[in-house]
């Protein structure tokens, strides 16, 4: 079936345009030390918010319109609590690190292990289904 083929439902279209942009905006996004232009370089880093928050928020809309009013109270607990410790733990940590490397490897090393990390949880998850 197609993009937009027969047996898809209108939200699985949206979330797939969505996913287009984001992964176009994100590429794009590699061009913007290139940018001359502080205008242009905002508004693609805004543009890709928007839209990786957008494509996290319709996922989890999706999925929870599959489960009891009691799971979807659990997992959303669940969820907040992790995203808690979460955000507190990688914030300290580049804050420290920060200090000790600068700045932006402090960032990318944050980057490159929230990539790793969310990369083994997805490979895991799929060789348990």
């Amino acid at each position: 079936m197609g993009f937009f083929g027969q047996g898809r439902s209108l939200q699985e279209s949206v979330i797939n345009v969505y996913y287009c942009v984001h992964d176009g905006i994100y590429y794009v996004l590699f061009f913007v030390p290139l940018t001359p232009l502080l205008n242009i370089s905002l508004l693609l880093f805004f543009s890709a918010y928007v839209f990786s928050n957008s494509i996290y928020r319709l996922g989890g809309y999706n999925f929870l319109t599959n489960l009891d009013n009691i799971q979807v109270v659990a997992a959303s607990a669940s969820s907040y609590r992790k995203q808690i410790i979460i955000g507190a733990v990688v914030s300290i940590s580049a804050g420290i690190m920060a200090d000790k490397v600068g700045s932006l490897l402090a960032l990318f090393i944050c980057y490159m292990t929230g990539l790793l990390l969310s990369s083994l949880l997805i490979l895991h998850v799929k060789r348990l289904s």
